[in-house]
């Protein structure tokens, strides 16, 4: 019966809406939260829809590489280009709160920044990623890999590289010396 008597009375108050949630809970919450006039009771709705959304990202076991892409996904609807610099804030933004760590640019590295750190070549970073052994994401044929900073880090993945590294053959030219480094 509220509803009809109130019926365009309270129009939902686009500045209520958080945009560190989910959309079905703004959906819910930017209604209620347009109704209520005590600032105390919008807090403490405000955090029972923060402990919600972060309940809902835990269950749908969303990672790093998920929401990465749903802020790209975002920043495609709104610009035909962006540059990592772009993601990294609109990431920031959205999820910086649930980290402990900085959120840097280089904080997800691409194959040339990969193979800089592993010590390998482009084609293998492409090969460990292949075989499944170095954790990667394209989003679609043609764009970069993205490869956590944190799966470089990995020791099971330094040791990879490093035996492939010595799978290289030695020169066939003489005059080319083998240094230890």
């Amino acid at each position: 019966m509220y509803r009809f008597q109130n019926l365009g009375k309270n129009a939902p108050i686009d500045a209520l809406v958080d945009r560190t949630l989910e959309p079905r809970l703004n959906q819910i919450f930017v209604p209620l939260l347009s109704v209520v006039g005590d600032p105390t009771i919008r807090a403490e709705l405000r955090q029972i829809a923060r402990e919600r959304n972060r309940e809902i990202v835990a269950d749908r076991g969303m990672d790093v590489e998920a929401q990465v892409l749903e802020v790209i996904k975002d920043l495609a609807g709104q610009q035909s280009k962006m540059t990592v610099a772009e993601v990294t804030a609109a990431f920031i933004e959205r999820y910086g709160r649930e980290y402990d760590r900085p959120i840097t640019n280089k904080w997800i590295g691409y194959l040339k920044q990969a193979a800089a750190v592993l010590k390998v070549s482009e084609a293998t970073v492409r090969r460990l990623v292949k075989e499944k052994i170095l954790p990667a994401i394209q989003h679609c044929k043609g764009a970069p890999w993205l490869i956590r900073a944190c799966d470089l880090d990995d020791e099971t993945i330094k040791r990879t590289a490093d035996a492939r590294r010595q799978r290289r053959p030695p020169s066939g030219d003489r005059r080319q010396n083998i240094l230890a480094l």
